[in-house]
């Protein structure tokens, strides 16, 4: 279990970046993303476990444009946690579709494009440039 330095339950939701920084979602009270350095993070591992934790992101990069894409697990009742990932970089075709490791690579190419024209609709209804 990963903790920030006042012993509130995290879960990495991106790789450490090149500066020590790192993403997480705090595991309670307001759920929300935030931004620490590793030094500020404690593990019951200690410093191996971040760094497990941390290269197991790693590994999930977007098919389109090649960056780490946010990963989270989602509890489930009576099951193991569901891992899912979703592409953060607003430049991206598959910029915000979420799935689960699982169907990410189950995908045909069809369907692949399906998400991306989705993406290219949300984005000019948000007004984004493509």
């Amino acid at each position: 279990m990963i903790y920030t330095r006042f012993y509130t339950p995290v879960t990495l939701i991106s790789p450490i970046s090149p500066d020590g920084r790192v993403r997480v979602l705090m595991s309670y009270g307001d759920g929300l993303e935030r931004e620490y350095h590793i030094s500020d993070l404690k593990a019951d591992d200690g410093l191996n476990e971040i760094q497990a934790a941390s290269d197991a992101l790693a590994n999930h990069l977007c098919r389109d444009c090649g960056q780490p894409m946010e990963t989270i697990e989602q509890p489930q009742r009576q099951a193991p946690p569901l891992k899912v990932v979703t592409c953060k970089n607003k430049a991206c075709a598959l910029w915000s579709v979420t799935l689960s490791t699982d169907q990410y690579a189950k995908l045909t190419e069809g369907e692949w494009q399906e998400y991306r024209e989705s993406v290219a609709r949300l984005k000019k209804t948000l007004g984004y440039k493509s």
